[in-house]
Order: structure tokens, then C-alpha cells, then sequence
């Protein structure tokens, strides 16, 4: 860790995609970026959702990666001596993940912290200095605007409600325990959360992801956040139940689009599949611990967020593959 990987690779492929690079005749829509281009662009998005600070690192890859990039190659006459040439370009890449850290999520050693992620989601709040909020808890923006710029004041009225909407507005790092025990919260190389969070949303830009689609994105880690508060009640000996009353509960439930009575019922309970054949099958349910729901909370989080990583991957590999798409269909370069 920290002998300069991650670094060595980002120059490497900046070198590469420079060499090949081509002029483009239309870069005003975000799929008609250049394929040099968009394979740089992959970065800050890999790097906010699979790295983290160690004790050795403050941007440590926690994922292995294998990274294949397609050249091909066209002849060409040179002007200067008459004679033909080859002229290398980048055609494609590809990603291939595996191995993901998952315990960072549910722990981290002192001094160290859980994926950028987590942290530059918090940036939405830069900015945003009180909210006014109705009887029916709707909220109406008071924003601090940076400057008079009119895009600034949008771009905060829309963080305000994403802030909202997200369960952040009343909460900092220190109250997640995802991400406050090891009581770490910043980077020691000088690097700003809110930079690379802005970077992020411009790769995320460039890579062909919508607002709703990158609002969903943020929206399944708010939940994770959220999913680390969970409580729950002891009932008897060996049975517990979620707490309802738990403000963080409401928040994940509505993030991740279920319900509170089923969240109870996949964390409390297990399911026993008894009977085969003829004669049919039955389900019966069994309580779990409290210790072993909160366990189950764990195992949530990690496979949710596992599920989210590949997500990204796929829609990365999908956008620098080689093929445009301007309108959902896709044709070789």
C-alpha cells in the first residue's frame, strides 16, 4: 500500500489515450465525448466508491483491478517523408473488478476511513446554511449562495433538496457509525472531499449519467448511512423487532424503496422451507437475536454496496467499450 499503483496506472493511461487521441467533431453532448476521453473520466468514479484512506494511503485502491485497453492501428503517409505509417488509436477499454474490501464498510481501524464516498456525499451540504420546513415537512430553501451567480444558486437550491431528501440535513459524519469509529474524517495529502466529489459528478456527467440516475446513485449510499443506525428491541429471549421510531429507519426505507414492516421481517425472521413433492411445501418463519439482526444489518450493507460497485463498473465498461450512444443504440467506432 502506498508504493504509487494507482498513480503509476492514471499516468499510464493518460499517456496512452494522449498518443491516440483524435479530434472530435461534436463534444457538446456528453456520449460524443472522445473514447480517450471517457476511459480517463472512469477514474474519479473507481476511486470515490473503491478507495480509501489507510494508515499508509489516503487514496488506497481497496479493490483489485485489471484494466484492457484496445488499440487499433491505421496507415497513414507521412507528409514529411513520403512514407507510410502506422497511426495507433484507442478503440475501447474495459474493467475488470474483484476482491472488494467489504469489511471497511461496517469497520475501520484508527486512523483510517471508510470509501471517499461517504465522506464527499456530505459536500452537498457546502453551501447550504438553514432550511425552513412546513407542518408536512416540505422544505423550503434558505441557501447561502456563494457569489451572485445565478448557476450557483440553482445548484445550491437543488443540493438543499437533495440534502433533504438524502436525511442529511440534521446529521453530520460524527453521528454515522459507518464512518465515525475510527474517528477519522479527513485526508492527510491536502485533497478536499468536495473537490473529488465535484470531479466525480463531472466523470459521472461525461459517462452518460443522468441527473435522476446519479441522484439514485447518492441516494443507495445515503441509505447505507443511514442502515448503520438501525436500532432494535429486544423482545424475550431470542426475539427482536426493528425500532420504529427511529428517525434513520424512515430515511433508508424511503431511500431504498421498501417498507418498514418487510425491512423487520428479512432482519428479525428467517425463512424454513420444509415438504417437497405431492404433498407440497410449507414456510415457516424462525426469530433471530438481536445480535444476530444486527448482524444481518451488516451483511445489508455489504451487499448492497457490492451490488452498487458492479453497477458502476457495468455502466462504466458500458460507456467506454468502443461504441456511441446517442440515442440507445449502439454502433462500432
Amino acid at each position: 500500500s502506498g508504493a504509487g499503483k494507482t498513480v503509476t496506472t492514471k499516468l499510464l493511461m493518460g499517456y496512452l489515450a494522449e498518443l491516440s487521441e483524435r479530434p472530435q467533431e461534436n463534444t457538446k453532448l456528453s456520449v460524443n465525448m472522445s473514447i480517450e476521453r471517457r476511459v480517463l473520466e472512469s477514474n474519479p468514479i473507481m476511486e470515490s466508491f473503491g478507495n480509501a484512506r489507510t494508515v499508509r494511503n489516503d487514496n488506497s485502491s481497496r479493490f483489485g483491478k485489471y484494466i484492457e485497453m484496445n488499440f487499433s492501428s491505421t496507415p497513414f503517409s507521412s507528409p514529411t517523408n513520403q512514407t507510410e505509417e502506422a497511426k495507433i488509436s484507442l478503440v475501447g477499454a474495459s474493467v475488470e473488478t474483484y476482491l472488494l474490501e467489504k469489511v471497511r464498510l461496517v469497520h475501520q481501524s484508527i486512523g483510517e476511513r471508510n470509501y471517499h464516498i461517504f465522506y464527499e456525499l456530505f459536500s452537498l451540504k457546502r453551501g447550504v446554511d438553514s432550511y425552513v420546513q412546513d407542518g408536512n415537512d416540505n422544505i423550503h430553501d434558505k441557501v447561502e449562495i456563494e457569489g451572485n451567480d445565478e448557476t450557483s444558486q440553482i445548484a445550491n437550491e437543488s443540493n438543499a433538496s437533495l440534502v433533504d431528501k438524502f436525511g442529511l440535513l440534521n446529521y453530520d459524519m460524527e453521528d454515522f457509525r459507518m464512518i465515525s469509529n475510527s474517528d477519522t474524517y479527513d485526508r492527510r495529502d491536502g485533497v478536499s472531499d468536495f473537490d473529488t466529489f465535484r470531479d466525480l459528478k463531472r466523470a459521472m456527467n461525461i459517462m452518460g449519467f443522468t441527473k435522476p440516475e446519479q441522484n439514485a446513485v447518492l441516494g443507495v449510499t445515503a441509505a447505507l448511512l443511514h442502515a448503520s443506525n438501525v436500532t432494535f428491541h429486544e423482545i424475550g429471549e431470542v426475539e427482536c423487532a426493528l425500532d420504529m421510531d427511529n428517525p434513520h429507519l424512515s430515511y433508508l426505507v424511503d431511500l431504498l424503496g421498501i417498507t418498514k414492516e418487510d425491512l423487520n421481517k428479512a432482519l428479525c425472521y428467517y425463512e424454513i422451507v420444509v415438504g417437497r413433492g405431492a404433498s407440497g411445501e410449507e414456510n415457516h418463519f424462525r426469530e433471530l437475536s438481536q445480535s444476530q439482526a444486527e448482524k444481518g444489518v451488516e451483511a445489508l450493507i455489504k451487499a448492497t454496496y457490492g451490488a452498487l460497485f458492479q453497477y458502476l463498473v457495468g455502466r462504466i465498461n458500458a460507456s467506454i467499450s468502443g461504441s456511441d450512444t446517442t440515442d440507445g443504440n449502439v454502433s462500432n467506432r
